[in-house]
């Protein structure tokens, strides 16, 4: 005699719910066009011409959005660039290298060195962003602009300050530079660990001064 065919468990419980889909599925239909009341009236396109008049009209201020994106994220570049410099020329210090491989209290100290000064630059990246937000009128109290300039620029997005029309493309295009400079920083910092570590494994392994050992 024949054994019946058992459906596996996931089989049966796919199968139960595609069958659950179709009985329920016009009940739920009529459900949705009961609530509505009557259909929803479509959309119509615009038409080209009036898409390229309102595309002409808004032009000069979004090519005004764009140059202002453009000059910040030039600054914004430029002050992570010196932050950066400023650690390279650190590093390359002979005196400074030797001291923290003899001591964890120098490394630790750089490592901090580099994230307060990497912290420093995003702050003063933030209030130049508050200030043009000021100087163009798209936010008045000055706490106001701090706050937004720093929440966009962390790209946390709250929600509870908005721009108006002619300034929200200026908000997301801060947000973009934003998440640049927090990943150049993170980088920049993840370098310094990884030379404070080399710094004390070089030592332990070899038990000299990293720094004088000869160049290629």
């Amino acid at each position: 005699m024949d054994r019946p065919v058992r459906m596996p468990s996931r089989s049966r419980i796919l199968a139960a719910v595609i069958m659950l889909a179709v009985i329920l599925g016009p009940f739920v239909g009529h459900l949705l066009g009961a609530g509505h009341g009557q259909a929803a009236t479509p959309v119509e396109p615009l038409p080209l011409d009036s898409l390229l008049r309102q595309a002409e009209d808004q032009s000069p201020q979004v090519l005004r959005q764009l140059l202002l994106a453009l000059v910040m994220s030039l600054c914004c570049t430029a002050i992570h660039l010196a932050v950066t410099v400023l650690v390279v020329v650190s590093y390359e210090s002979h005196s400074l290298m030797a001291w923290a491989s003899r001591t964890p209290l120098g490394r630790i100290t750089l490592i901090a060195g580099t994230a307060m000064v990497t912290f420093l630059a995003m702050f003063v990246e933030i209030l130049s962003w508050a200030a043009l937000y000021l100087q163009q009128g798209a936010i008045l109290p000055v706490e106001e602009a701090l706050y937004f300039s720093s929440v966009t620029f962390a790209s946390l997005g709250y929600g509870d300050i908005t721009l108006d029309l002619p300034f929200r493309l200026l908000a997301s295009l801060e947000a973009l530079v934003g998440i640049l400079m927090a990943g150049w920083s993170t980088a920049l910092l993840v370098a310094v660990i990884q030379k404070c570590l080399a710094l004390r494994f070089h030592r332990t392994d070899h038990g000299s001064d990293p720094t004088t050992a000869t160049n290629p």
